[in-house]
């Protein structure tokens, strides 16, 4: 439905028809060595809400290259997502130089 200026409508004022995105963050067992989806992290991925968008952050990292040994990178990504965090970070994040983001619109 286009909004009276014929523009599209702010998609935050819609129920999206798509399910929210979820989270699904694969390690290793080291007792099999086997690959496995880690419950280190939710599922649900928290909405981030700018102007007339929504965004999903579903993983970043924060090194490059990314240290994977001992799950320091979900480690990591769990502080940066942590709302009791000192870390301060703002409403819309972007990587920089040396990390990567996934997410989703």
């Amino acid at each position: 439905m286009a909004s009276p200026s014929g523009s599209s409508p702010d998609p935050t004022s819609e129920k999206s028809p798509f399910p929210p995105p979820a989270r699904h963050i694969t390690t290793h067992d080291p007792a099999t060595r086997l690959a496995i989806f880690s419950a280190s992290l939710p599922d649900t991925v928290t909405p981030v809400y700018g102007p007339g968008t929504v965004l999903h952050d579903a993983f970043a990292t924060f090194s490059h290259p990314v240290e994977v040994a001992d799950e320091v990178d979900i480690s990591a990504f769990k502080a940066h997502i942590d709302p009791t965090s000192t870390i301060e970070k703002p409403g819309v994040w972007f990587p920089g130089v040396g990390e990567t983001l996934v997410r989703y619109w």
